[in-house]
């Protein structure tokens, strides 16, 4: 049977690569593509004839790919923190039930790690030591997903999903009032600029690279670099105050913040959903304005992001949640 029906479970790692047994976490995924590639080499053999090589060795294993969705909270809450180096702290009650979590980089460059199981209905596969690379979010016309870039340690044998695992009930961030806050400083201040979105994305990329040492085909460690961030939004054309600053060196804080209506399916009396995401230093690198006859005036930004000494952090998240997403 070729058909794939169900979705993945992941489970936290305690170390890089550790199997772990336990109640691992359903995810509703859009796709996952993890590529194995075997380096094999064609080596020269003592043979006198000029047919062809009549050896090969086996170098290195390399688990590469992508994980792609539509944005929920129990999705947002693994995403941030596998991307983040950490699971995610807890913060404060929020409403009846509701939790807050902070998802801040990991100062000391160690990544949290996950083990995969992906089950294929006729054959199960299991990756351990999967870290996350980097993690691209983006809004268009009230349609909002993620791709997360991962690398893995290794691959094995998986075990088969039951049809009574449930994943997430809520609906997605799908149809969440996105804004984008902007203010000129180092904090967001108490009267910003906010602007309703159609379009905006944010990518943040840790760097991370795996590197091979003797003993195994399988990577021996994974570590991040320098990171980066950069993104873009679209607001209706107004006034030029936005298009001379992409020219100048103004910093900003920018806040990207959605909220789901509460009356979509969600639990009553609970605060809605909000997903915030916080990037303190901001210069904007390009504007893009169009002028057609009959056409909306939109502008387009893109924007990159510097370190916050302050705070320690190029940015971080808040997610509030009335359902477990762990």
């Amino acid at each position: 049977m070729g058909l794939i029906y169900k979705d993945i479970t992941v489970i936290q790692e305690t170390s890089w690569g550790a199997s772990l047994a336990g109640d691992p976490n359903r995810l509703h995924i859009r796709n996952i593509s993890l590529n194995e590639e075997n380096e094999k080499l064609l080596v020269e053999e003592t043979s006198g004839t000029p047919k062809g090589r009549g050896r090969m060795v086996s170098v290195k294993n390399n688990y590469t790919g992508d994980i792609t969705g539509f944005l929920t909270p129990r999705n947002a809450h693994h995403i941030l923190g596998w991307v983040n180096g950490s699971t995610g702290s807890v913060g404060s009650s929020v409403g009846a039930s509701g939790t807050l979590f902070n998802y801040y980089q990991n100062s000391n460059g160690v990544m949290t790690s996950k083990a995969i199981n992906i089950d294929r209905v006729d054959s199960q596969e299991r990756y351990n030591g999967v870290r996350a690379k980097s993690l691209e979010i983006t809004s268009s016309d009230s349609l909002t997903e993620f791709t997360l870039g991962v690398i893995a340690k290794q691959r094995g044998l998986g075990a088969s999903i039951p049809e009574t695992d449930i994943g997430e009930t809520v609906k997605p961030f799908t149809f969440a009032d996105w804004t984008v806050s902007i203010n000129a400083g180092n904090t967001i201040g108490t009267a910003p600029i906010t602007q309703s979105v159609k379009q905006w994305n944010l990518s943040y990329d840790n760097q991370l690279e795996t590197s091979f040492l003797s003993g195994s085909a399988d990577p021996a460690r994974s570590d991040p670099k320098i990171p980066t961030i950069k993104g873009s939004f679209s607001i209706f054309h107004s006034g030029t105050s936005w298009t001379d600053a992409n020219y100048g060196a103004s910093e900003f804080y920018m806040r990207f913040q959605g909220v789901m209506p509460s009356d979509r399916g969600l639990i009553a009396g609970v605060t809605p959903y909000m997903l915030r995401i916080d990037v303190p230093r901001v210069q904007l690198t390009k504007s893009v304005r169009n002028y057609a006859n009959g056409e909306l005036s939109i502008e387009e930004f893109s924007f990159d992001g510097i370190y916050d000494p302050g705070l320690s952090s190029l940015w971080f998240a808040q997610l509030t949640a009335g359902i477990s997403v762990s």
